[in-house]
């Protein structure tokens, strides 16, 4: 999708890029936080991600910290498997704070606990209608049938103290 810039000879127009959204704002500042955290500097982790086959230039480092870069998916494996974390890590922000908001692109705002159980596997983050449903069927395709839970958590507006194990 593109966005009407300010105007520009010829048309009148100039398109560009959507901005980060959420998402892409935490990738960006965690990249920065996981790179510093190991001591690398931008040209260790360029080194890093391109000897894993996805060549990434250190200014390629520097711009999606500086968030001018978009990561694609390809990038975002590349980059957690070379600095040593999962997408996760990555994509959400650095704690897991139930009363602190977070944001998801496509969902907006939610609190840290919920993004980290959805990307956990444990609970979608969007129930519609029927959350007892939406629940289970989350549940049964997040994950390939041999890593699913075998306790099912409790569903949303549920009590926990009387959910049934199984």
């Amino acid at each position: 999708m593109f966005r009407v810039n300010e105007p520009t000879g010829g048309t009148g127009r100039r398109l560009t890029k959507n901005p980060l959204g959420p998402s892409g704002e935490h990738v960006r500042r965690n990249v920065t936080r996981v790179r510093e955290a190991r001591g690398w500097d931008k040209k260790e982790l360029a080194r890093r991600v391109t000897e894993l086959g996805r060549p990434m230039p250190e200014l390629g480092i520097g711009r999606i910290e500086a968030g001018t870069r978009r990561v694609d998916v390809d990038d975002l494996v590349a980059l957690a498997i070379a600095l040593g974390v999962n997408v996760s890590a990555l994509l959400l922000p650095p704690a897991d704070d139930a009363q602190e908001p977070c944001g998801v692109t496509g969902v907006g705002d939610v609190s840290q606990e919920a993004a980290w159980d959805w990307a956990d596997g444990q609970r979608p983050l969007v129930h519609g209608d029927d959350p007892s449903a939406a629940h289970l069927q989350f549940l049964m395709l997040a994950r390939p049938s041999g890593r699913r839970m075998t306790d099912m958590p409790p569903a949303p507006g549920t009590d926990p103290d009387r959910q049934e194990r199984h």
